[in-house]
């Protein structure tokens, strides 16, 4: 089994700095970002959405609501919860995606490594060597070029994708900004 401690302390960097900066106050600067929210993510509609869903009439109705069904029915629960049940739901769909992110790397990983030798070779570019060039050099080509392909999957493992996802500024600050399209990247994993 793989050791996924670096993992785990990648996913409690994360969480915390979410948390430090819901702490020092940056939702109140983030929510209104059209870099972050969207009439489809964003946390003051939702909280409208619910209410008017709650009251029994249809949240479509005004053409104020634009976030899914399903994904109105699933956050029913929270309609009257603080601000700070919404940002740990949003964080903890955070690590979630990013912990099915690894995943995917993983069985990538696995599939590659199944494939042998041609998998990694079709990976990387082929070029031949000129008809006038010796041995010598066609062989230092080769090294060259698989030592160069060995060298890059040291590099990105699979707690590297998860943690690219974890600790990407846009990703932080989306979920600081209390958006909900972090639960869309979670669907597409």
């Amino acid at each position: 089994r793989r050791d996924v401690s670096a993992m785990w302390l990648g996913c409690f960097v994360g969480v915390l700095v979410r948390y430090l900066l819901y702490a020092a106050g940056a939702p109140a600067y983030l929510e209104e970002h059209l870099e972050l929210n969207s009439p489809m993510t964003s946390h003051s509609r939702l909280r409208e959405c619910l209410f008017l869903l709650a009251g029994g009439s249809s949240p479509y109705v005004g053409g104020t609501c634009h976030h899914p069904p399903l994904e109105l029915f699933l956050l029913m629960p929270f309609r009257d919860a603080p601000a700070l049940v919404h940002f740990a739901v949003v964080a903890a769909i955070d690590v979630a995606t990013a912990w099915l992110l690894r995943l995917l790397a993983v069985s990538y990983a696995a599939a590659r490594a199944r494939a042998g030798r041609s998998w990694a070779e079709a990976s990387v570019e082929l070029k031949k060597p000129d008809e006038g060039e010796e041995g010598s050099c066609k062989e230092a080509h080769e090294m060259k070029r698989t030592s160069a392909a060995v060298a890059l999957e040291e590099v990105i493992s699979a707690d590297f994708v998860g943690l690219a996802y974890l600790l990407n500024p846009l990703t932080i600050a989306s979920c600081v900004a209390l958006s909900l399209q972090n639960a869309h990247h979670l669907a597409f994993c």
